[in-house]
């Protein structure tokens, strides 16, 4: 997609120096999403955000029962993205749950049991 045919959304979103913003809007309008899905459904969502991304993990979902650790990936729609850096930490599972999936317990194999959302945006949709 040349520069051209972006709207102005896009290439506000897309513009290097606006990453932080891109990031704020993108996040802020994940938790509304989920937080009204919880809502109808009869619950309310805890999102907690940490102040530094170096446990790579983004956002913190908390639905009484479980806490979730999550990863956020995002993609333009349209683009040709082959790959994502995923902290295979997140993925693995914790002390508690490596036994009982039948997993050898090793310090190299615990993590947090979390997960990974990949958001496909759509300028259209926002």
């Amino acid at each position: 997609m040349s520069n051209d045919s972006k709207t102005s959304l896009e290439k506000y979103l897309f513009e290097p120096s606006n990453s932080h913003a891109r990031e704020s809007i993108i996040n802020h309008k994940l938790l509304f999403d989920l937080k009204i899905a919880a809502a109808e459904r009869g619950y309310f969502l805890n999102t907690y955000l940490p102040e530094v991304d170096q446990d790579g993990f983004d956002i913190i979902f908390d639905d009484h029962d479980l806490v979730i650790k999550t990863q956020i990936k995002t993609v333009m729609a349209g683009a040709r993205t082959l790959g994502w850096r995923i902290k295979k930490r997140i993925l693995r599972p914790d002390l508690d749950m490596i036994e009982k999936l039948g997993f050898e317990p090793s310090p190299y194999g615990e993590g947090v049991g979390g997960g990974v959302i990949l958001i496909q945006i759509n300028t259209n949709k926002i």
